[in-house]
């Protein structure tokens, strides 16, 4: 911050100015220069008042008891006078500290002018704001460089910057600029994420006096469509033949402008529905299921929706009841297939079992796996009877008489 302090003469250098915030501390850079004949060892510094009548003195480095009760403990010099640094700092800063002051080397000897240099301390109730870096539209997954500054005159503490933003290691660096103003500014990488479109983020100072001041923005993170799911228009209890409007929707930054329809277990391009949100299909056929589809926009392609079945559930052709060689016990299986995944039950002698039971002679258990439901039945070969095995879902009912065999 300083030049080489020798000198052929005495001088000092201050700011004209700095402003300085209540109830935070000022560092006022101070300088001078010295003859190199000049013995540090001997030195004393003092900061006075500037008035034209008298010599209030708030710094005094060899007598400290002629300071002005208000500023004893408020102030002292941090700069280190051999190297030519007679900087001072008032902590805490006072409204009735607003006034000029000026400093003076050796102050025993009247040689030269230290008072014809000043500096005007101008003291404040509010804080500097914050600047924010600008973000402008982001894309999703792409690292952005987000910094939050704040200029003050306060090195010794400075204002603590903190992010609303939860998991982002930020670094925070002190900067002098001149004039005894320095920008305490707070960064990081932030990697944009669809979750925080449209989030506010908000940077928090904290001063020295407790004050907090606010800045933000609203986050603007385009991305490619989300969530692609397909609607069923009009009737929802579809059967085999019937025909059927389908909607894909997806949310997206920009929205989309394009959507891709299949078909299909292994997802065949749906030609005739072309590039629109909507698809009407006509004759709709189990063998066709399920239906899927996915949006795109200017960022890219979303992914695929869950399937879609537009048919009542199918049950599997290797359900069967197996009786026990001994003809002691009948175990069944119904595997039974839908969307969304059907519910099953059981019936025989006039009962409805559901696919999940348990009682002293009945016990049904019920596995599933994505849109297949499987139930396993055993009963006593006693009730050897006919069974069947029904499965609901929005869309209709199975329903098979199953077959028997001997283990």
């Amino acid at each position: 911050l300083f030049d080489s302090p020798v000198s052929a003469t005495w001088s000092s250098t201050l700011p004209s100015s700095i402003q300085a915030l209540k109830g935070s501390c000022v560092v006022i850079p101070c300088s001078f220069t010295f003859p190199d004949s000049w013995d540090s060892r001997d030195s004393s510094v003092a900061w006075y008042q500037y008035h034209f009548w008298s010599y209030p003195e708030i710094y005094n480095s060899k007598m400290p008891s002629n300071v002005l009760p208000a500023y004893q403990g408020r102030t002292e010099v941090v700069g280190n006078l051999q190297k030519g640094n007679c900087t001072l700092s008032i902590n805490p800063v006072e409204k009735e500290d607003a006034m000029r002051y000026y400093v003076w080397i050796n102050p025993d000897s009247v040689n030269h002018r230290f008072h014809d240099v000043t500096v005007q301390v101008e003291v404040t109730d509010v804080p500097n704001q914050l600047e924010l870096s600008d973000l402008g539209l982001m894309t999703e997954g792409d690292p952005t460089q987000v910094s939050c500054s704040v200029l003050h005159t306060c090195p010794l503490s400075p204002p603590i910057l903190t992010w609303n933003l939860d998991g982002n290691m930020a670094v925070t660096v002190q900067e002098y600029l001149k004039g005894g103003s320095w920008r305490t500014e707070s960064s990081f990488s932030y990697i944009p994420s669809h979750k925080e479109h449209g989030r506010y983020l908000r940077c928090t100072a904290t001063f020295p006096n407790k004050q907090q001041i606010y800045g933000g923005i609203n986050l603007n993170i385009q991305y490619p469509p989300k969530n692609a799911t397909i609607l069923i228009i009009g009737n929802q209890r579809l059967k085999e033949g019937d025909d059927a409007t389908l909607r894909c929707e997806s949310r997206g930054n920009p929205p989309p402008i394009t959507y891709h329809w299949f078909f299909g277990p292994q997802k065949a391009p749906l030609k005739v529905a072309g590039s629109g949100p909507e698809v009407k299909l006509k004759d709709i056929r189990r063998d066709l299921d399920p239906y899927h589809c996915a949006a795109e926009n200017d960022v890219g392609m979303g992914e695929d929706s869950p399937p879609t079945f537009l048919n009542k559930p199918v049950i599997w052709p290797e359900s069967n009841c197996t009786i026990s060689r001994t003809e002691e016990i009948i175990t069944c299986y119904c595997v039974a297939e839908g969307n969304p995944p059907p519910r099953i039950e059981w019936n025989l002698l006039n009962l409805t079992i559901p696919g999940e039971f348990n009682s002293s002679e009945l016990q049904a258990d019920l596995n599933s796996w994505e849109q297949t439901i499987v139930s396993i039945l055993k009963v006593p070969g006693s009730n050897f009877t006919q069974i069947s095995c029904k499965a609901t879902n929005q869309h209709g009912i199975s329903y098979v008489a199953l077959p028997t065999i001997k283990a």
